[in-house]
């Protein structure tokens, strides 16, 4: 059930970016450009830890297109467990970074320390309003 809820999350967020193609030379982008575009437009699902208080942690699992699962860590210093950030840590973040971070932004994901039961109905089975 939580990959739905998760799948659910990234559905309503970013319909509308992930449906809308762009064309454009990748090589005329510099590479946080490249990463910002990645982070909005590839495909990748995201679901938020929960602790016992029933709020966000702050360490979210990152389902990639690529099939791989990562951790971010978006409290303070953003981290997380991709290469990307292990061999080159890019100013900005990750692509992994940048998504978790563009969703709590479009208000789509708990941001840490945030309840997370607004942001689903009462089964946790379907995203609800935005609390914010």
């Amino acid at each position: 059930m939580q990959s739905q809820v998760a799948h659910q999350i990234e559905r309503t967020s970013l319909e509308d970016e992930i449906s809308t193609e762009a064309t454009f030379d990748a090589d005329e982008l510099s590479p946080a450009e490249l990463r910002q575009y990645r982070a909005r437009n590839e495909r990748m699902v995201v679901v938020p830890q929960i602790g016992a208080d029933g709020n966000a942690t702050g360490l979210y699992t990152v389902y990639s297109q690529s099939g791989k699962k990562y951790l971010v860590d978006d409290m303070g210093d953003e981290k997380c467990s991709c290469k990307d950030m292990k061999h080159r840590s890019p100013d900005g973040g990750c692509k992994h970074v940048r998504r978790v971070r563009l969703l709590i932004r479009e208000t789509a994901l708990p941001a840490a320390g945030e309840p997370v039961e607004p942001f689903f109905d009462s089964d946790l089975s379907e995203v609800t309003s935005s609390p914010r």
